[in-house]
């Protein structure tokens, strides 16, 4: 019996030292297995995150395309707006429309001038009429080269238009600018009705300038009684900020 129990002892010191020595011998190669992977994961990981910005990049630059392709539909849309438009004006008057593109602005604005890429090659004169779209007044040409014709706004300093109030009496004024963005339309009589958001157009007294050519519209009155006439405030009706390109009526 105990023979029989020393044998147990000396077999389970055995089986414990064989254990030992297999986890003695297995961490290090679990250790060399796992420092082999270590960098294979690290790279899965680097590849991994390189098409992922490789991706994104492509669809950033797939968003940019698009909204560039889209401006520019937005732009020749719009082109192609006022297009039709001055055709549509160029049916109903006697004149002929010299389509133009603005080359040229006066960046400090109390001048209120700018500059066309038609000039008297094309027909233009000076006191030939500038209009947008369908005929709204722009202002009128001062000055013209071989190929270029600059324009005075409608608000330009000292700028004088004769123009039409649309009210019942269709009272005749001149409209002068002061190189601020409205117009004041003097000598009207007192008599004569005016209201806020009246109509106000070319009256044809003018050499090279049609009547009706849309001018603005009344945004004040202005009635002094010490004074002969009444005056009234017109907002021009074109914004020329938003506008590249316009039409130079010749005769």
């Amino acid at each position: 019996m105990r023979r029989e129990t020393s044998r147990l002892i000396r077999y389970a010191f055995v089986a414990a030292a064989l254990g030992a020595a297999a986890i003695w011998f297995r961490t290090p190669l679990e250790r060399m297995a796992s420092a082999a992977v270590a960098p294979l994961a690290r790279s899965g990981r680097w590849i991994s995150g390189s098409i992922e910005e490789d991706e994104i990049g492509k669809l950033e630059a797939r968003v940019a395309s698009l909204s560039t392709d889209r401006a520019e539909l937005e732009l020749l849309r719009d082109e192609n707006l006022r297009l039709r438009d001055r055709l549509a004006f160029q049916e109903r008057t006697r004149f002929n429309a010299v389509q133009a593109t603005i080359v040229l602005r006066d960046a400090s604005r109390p001048t209120r001038r700018f500059v066309l890429d038609r000039g008297a090659d094309d027909g233009v004169a000076p006191g030939a009429a500038v209009v947008a779209g369908n005929g709204q007044y722009v202002g009128k040409v001062v000055g013209v080269t071989a190929a270029t014709a600059t324009v005075a706004e409608a608000t330009a300093p000292g700028e004088k238009t004769a123009t039409t109030l649309l009210n019942l009496t269709r009272t005749i004024g001149l409209s002068e600018g002061d190189g601020s963005s409205l117009l004041t339309m003097r000598f009207i009589p007192h008599d004569q009705a005016i209201a806020v958001n009246d109509l106000v157009v070319t009256s044809g007294l003018e050499d090279h300038v049609p009547a009706g050519l849309v001018v603005g519209v009344v945004n004040a009155v202005t009635d002094d009684p010490t004074s002969p006439f009444q005056d009234a405030v017109v907002e021009p009706i074109v914004d020329l900020r938003r506008e590249t390109s316009l039409a130079i009526l010749v005769d």
